[in-house]
């Protein structure tokens, strides 16, 4: 087998090879080299570098790291929507299953009700995007910020998409007390879809 770089006019380069089957005493290249079949051999690459850009990913956010707080309605899209910009690395925190009732607003669907939506939303993710770290804990985001398995200081951002206002301000009130903290982002859906 025998792979090629050629360069193009673009400035980029492509790949391709050829598969020698039936190879005699030296390699077909050589001057007495023999095969009995040229087998040419598409390459198709799945490597990050390639991959991010190609589906308008920015290759800038794959150092960043976000905790996603909440995994509902909101926090289910925006989960797969920040590994769709170029992040990598993204901790899921909610400690809720998904639930019929959720089925219709949610990303994970009918299939995963009765599984911590933290847990579902990790194999979704892993199983449309590669090249993810997803971390889940099925917790409640205070006790995770309190038993010490989400640390807010290890992250770029926060995002809190829990739908409790009271909820929310004790949690802005937590993180902003370990110190150092990221910029936090609430997010929430407004009732009867106003906004």
């Amino acid at each position: 087998m025998v792979m090629f770089k050629l360069p193009r006019t673009d400035g980029g380069s492509s790949l391709f090879g050829i598969y020698y089957k039936g190879v005699a005493s030296a390699h077909p290249l050589h001057q007495e080299g023999y095969a009995e079949h040229l087998i040419p051999l598409v390459i198709e690459r799945c490597d990050k570098q390639y991959l991010l850009p190609r589906g308008g990913a920015n290759t800038s956010m794959q150092k960043k790291r976000v905790a996603l707080l909440g995994c509902g309605a909101v926090g289910g899209f925006l989960a797969l929507e920040l590994i769709r910009t170029g992040l990598r690395d993204l901790t899921l925190v909610d400690h809720e299953k998904l639930t019929l009732d959720n089925v219709y607003r949610h990303e994970l669907g009918k299939g995963m009700v009765g599984t911590y939506k933290v847990l579902a939303l990790k194999q979704e993710i892993e199983r449309k995007v590669p090249y993810t770290n997803i971390i889940p804990i099925p917790d409640q985001a205070e006790t995770a910020i309190e038993s010490g398995r989400l640390k807010p200081g290890r992250f770029d951002l926060i995002i809190i998409a829990i739908g409790d206002e009271t909820a929310c301000l004790y949690l802005n009130e937590l993180i902003r007390s370990r110190r150092p903290y990221p910029p936090i982002i609430f997010s929430w859906l407004e009732p009867y879809g106003i906004g």
